[in-house]
C-alpha cells in the first residue's frame, strides 16, 4: 500500500517527466502531442509550485537526520539535532505536511 507521499512523489515525477517533453524536438514538431503535454503540464504546474517548499522543507529535515546518524562531530551533530524543528514549524505554515 502506497503512503501519500508516495502518492505525491509519483505526481511529482509524472509533473517533471512532462515538462521535459516540452523540450523535446520530437514533442514539440507533432502538434496534437505538444497540446497534450501543454495541457498536461498546465493541470500539475500549480499543484507543484503550492507544494515545493513543503517538499524542500521536508527534503532538509531528513538530510538532517542523515547527518546527525552518521557524523562524528558534535557540532555538527548538536546544529543538526537543532535545525529540524524550525524547519518542521516553516512546514506546518505551508499546510502541506504529506510530505513526512
Amino acid at each position: 500500500m502506497s503512503s501519500i507521499r508516495d502518492t505525491l512523489e509519483q505526481k511529482l515525477k509524472r509533473f517533471n517527466d512532462l515538462e521535459r517533453q516540452m523540450s523535446d524536438p520530437e514533442v514539440q514538431a507533432d502538434g496534437s502531442r505538444m497540446s497534450a503535454v501543454a495541457r498536461g503540464t498546465a493541470d500539475w504546474r500549480e499543484w507543484r509550485t503550492s507544494t515545493a517548499p513543503s517538499k524542500k522543507l521536508t527534503d532538509e529535515i531528513r538530510g538532517c537526520k542523515q547527518i546527525i546518524e552518521e557524523t562524528d562531530d558534535p557540532d555538527e551533530r548538536e546544529m543538526a539535532e537543532e535545525k529540524p524543528n524550525s524547519l518542521r514549524k516553516r512546514r506546518e505554515s505551508f499546510g502541506m505536511n504529506c510530505w513526512r
